[in-house]
């Protein structure tokens, strides 16, 4: 018997096998790659916020806090007519606007400051030409100019009435100061419209920065001068000085005035007269 032997082989067939590497997803909006540049653990959110300390949440820091300040800027309105300028100072300081002139100025006309907005203004409701910042807040300047033409009242511009009144609801006729005289009469006299005038008759008038003499062939001379601040009041020999805060009186002697009588002026106002 012829024996047959079967040879049973075994065929393998090998498959390489591919791994992928996939980022593990935190939900922090940080990609992996990102987190790779940055050196990031991608395993651990990452937090940011706006402004302040910025620190990685697997670190350890130590912030050091400085001083406080205040952050300033001075500019005008339109930008350009003055520099502008900024920086940080701190709490308390006192900072100066450039003094801008009255009236015309590189073809505009200066109206107001505003400080954080609001319009500033004077005891007597005119804009001062220059503010002062308190620094205990950030703090804002702006010069506000108006052009030429910017009219609202017939006769009568923006920046006059915006620097004067702070705001549009005068006309060449008004008279806010009720004194007689009508915005038109002080713009032709050269007259502040927000403080009254007062009109008396005869007697001597004079501008503080004038000068002035009153010489009548009846009646003695008084001369007054301004020098060096100072007024100086001479009059002929004889006469008693006198001397009130009311242009009406009651006046009372200026107990052994010299002459000439030298004064440095202290008051909102002050009348002198010589009695003979």
């Amino acid at each position: 018997m012829e024996t047959v032997s079967q040879t049973t082989r075994s065929c393998f067939t090998t498959v390489p096998r591919r791994t992928s590497q996939v980022a593990i997803q935190t939900g922090d909006g940080f990609t992996f790659s990102q987190e790779l540049a940055r050196g990031y653990d991608p395993t651990i959110p990452d937090i940011t916020t706006n402004g302040g300390a910025i620190m990685r949440l697997s670190d350890s820091t130590t912030f050091v806090p400085g001083t406080n300040e205040y952050y300033y800027e001075i500019q005008s309105k339109p930008q350009g007519l003055i520099s502008t300028t900024s920086g940080y100072v701190l709490p308390g300081t006192l900072v100066p606007t450039p003094d801008v002139s009255y009236g015309s100025s590189s073809g505009y006309y200066f109206g107001y400051w505003t400080i954080n907005g609001v319009r500033q203004a004077g005891v007597t409701g005119a804009s001062p030409t220059a503010v002062t910042l308190l620094m205990t807040n950030d703090e804002t300047a702006v010069a506000v100019f108006f052009l030429p033409g910017d009219s609202t009242s017939f006769g009568l511009q923006d920046w006059y009435q915006w620097f004067w009144f702070g705001n549009l609801n005068q006309t060449p006729a008004s008279d806010p100061t009720s004194d007689g005289f009508t915005i038109a009469d002080d713009i032709a006299r050269d007259y502040s419209p927000v403080v009254a005038n007062v009109t008396i008759n005869g007697g001597a008038i004079m501008r503080l920065s004038g000068l002035t003499t009153f010489n009548l062939s009846l009646y003695p001379t008084i001369l007054i001068t301004i020098s060096n601040g100072q007024v100086v009041i001479s009059w002929s020999v004889g006469g008693v000085l006198q001397s009130s805060t009311n242009v009406n009186g009651p006046y009372t002697d200026v107990i052994n005035a010299p002459d000439p009588y030298i004064i440095t002026p202290t008051a909102d106002q002050m009348f002198f007269r010589v009695e003979y």
